[in-house]
This record gives structure tokens, sequence and C-alpha cells, in this order.
């Protein structure tokens, strides 16, 4: 299959440029397409009504949740089917059959572990604490010039959330 082919078939499947790296896994051009027009993109559905968050989190990549997020993507949003992006982090037959299209359409989505589906899921759950770290972690980054940004938010939240997950284990056992 050459290439023109391969993009009419993606194109198809109402897949823009904006799901398409995060398919790929461009980091560069899904925050360049983001600068550009972050409303539009943010808003931006395929054939089955998924948003670009929805693909994000069915794909297992956690950067782009995270960008996502802190760019108000909406996790209450609904695709055709009714499913939120949280429905997403969870294998459904139909999560398998869009993995496999995509897989077909050419993009190289490796397997995502069951632990960065709970991650992502677990951010998903509390957007409000995503934010409220990065806020923390720009502070943080204001003042030690040579630290990145991305990576203290992604583990920070993380940890924030693993210690809140155990707490509310500790609580139902009890």
């Amino acid at each position: 299959m050459d290439h023109n082919e391969l993009e009419q078939r993606r194109r198809c499947f109402g897949l823009n440029d904006l799901h398409i790296a995060i398919l790929s896994n461009d980091m560069a051009t899904f925050r360049r397409i983001l600068m550009c027009n972050n409303k539009e993109a943010l808003q931006s559905r395929d054939q089955y009504g998924s948003t670009a968050l929805m693909i994000a989190v069915l794909c297992g990549r956690l950067k782009f949740v995270c960008f996502l997020l802190r760019q108000h993507a909406s996790t209450r949003a609904r695709d055709r089917q009714g499913r939120k992006a949280l429905d997403y982090s969870r294998m459904s037959p139909f999560i398998e059959k869009k993995l496999r299209i995509y897989k077909a359409l050419g993009f190289h989505i490796s397997g995502v572990t069951f632990r960065e589906k709970r991650r992502i899921s677990e951010i998903l759950r509390y957007p409000a604490a995503l934010w409220s770290w990065y806020v923390l972690s720009l502070s943080i980054h204001s003042s030690v010039p040579d630290i990145d940004t991305s990576l203290v938010v992604t583990s920070v939240t993380i940890r924030f959330l693993e210690v809140l997950s155990l707490s509310v284990d500790v609580s139902l056992r009890s």
C-alpha cells in the first residue's frame, strides 16, 4: 500500500492531523497543532466521535493525555456510543477493534501495560490533581531553570495518585 492510499484510508476514518500525531507518537507535531488552533483541535472528532483525548487514552500515551488535560480537554465528552475518555482506558471488544484498525492503517501502537492504563485512568478520575501539580511544577521550574517541567508534572502527579490510591485501598480494607 503506497503512502497516498494509506493517507486516504486514514482520512476516511475521520482522523485529522492531531489524531495522526497522537497515533504516531509525534509530540512535536502534536504541540504545534495545539498551539495553532487549540480549541478547534481539542474539539475535533473521528468518525466514531472519539476526541483527541480518547485516542490518547486508547493508545496509552500518558504525555499526550497530561498535555491535553492541561489544555482543558473535556473528560466528560462522549463518543457516538456514549463512551467517555475513562471508558477508553478499559479493554473491551470495541477498544480491541479500534486498536486493530489503527494498526491496519499503519500506526505502530505497542502493547500498553496495565500499569500505564491504570495511571491514565487515575489521572482521568482526578484531573484537578494534575492541574494543581502542574502549577506547583511551574513554580519549581522558575526557581530551577534546568529542570524538565513535564517530567516533574508527570512524576509528581503519578506519585500523588499512587499515594491517593494506597490511602483508598487502606480505607476500604479497614
